[in-house]
């Protein structure tokens, strides 16, 4: 890693894998940041730029329980069904904590991580089918 290197940490959405169910527009751009990622790491890596991007799953932000409440009044069930629904679908069975994702980021900014550019990381308890 050059010196005067920088680190570029994009944030999208498990949807950059895998389609999630009512969230067409997210389907539709959160797969071209991944492609922004890989095609900006290979131009850029040669100035010691590092760009990579985090993909979560369900993790317990508002945003989420925004979408968790908003399915609920959908389906006519409380959050708390919705919720207990989406975690059985979750391999780990919970909802990722933001602390839990912050530590990824954390990461990938830091001095630690000198060998990785243009990845995209699925951060979602196991969640993704794909490969």
């Amino acid at each position: 890693l050059k010196k005067h290197g920088a680190r570029v940490l994009n944030i999208a959405s498990m949807s950059v894998k895998e389609p999630i169910p009512g969230l067409m527009l997210s389907n539709t751009f959160r797969p071209a940041i991944a492609g922004w990622t890989k095609t900006a790491a290979q131009e850029l890596a040669k100035d010691g730029i590092l760009i990579n991007t985090l993909a979560p799953g369900k993790i317990e932000t508002e945003r989420v329980k925004q979408l968790d409440k908003h399915r609920a009044q959908v389906e006519h069930q409380t959050v708390e069904e919705i919720k207990a629904q989406a975690e059985r679908t979750i391999p780990l069975g919970r909802y990722g904590q933001p602390e839990e994702f912050a530590a990824y980021a954390a990461f990938l900014l830091s001095e630690a991580s000198t060998y990785m550019t243009g990845q995209t990381l699925i951060i979602d308890g196991g969640l993704t089918k794909s490969l």
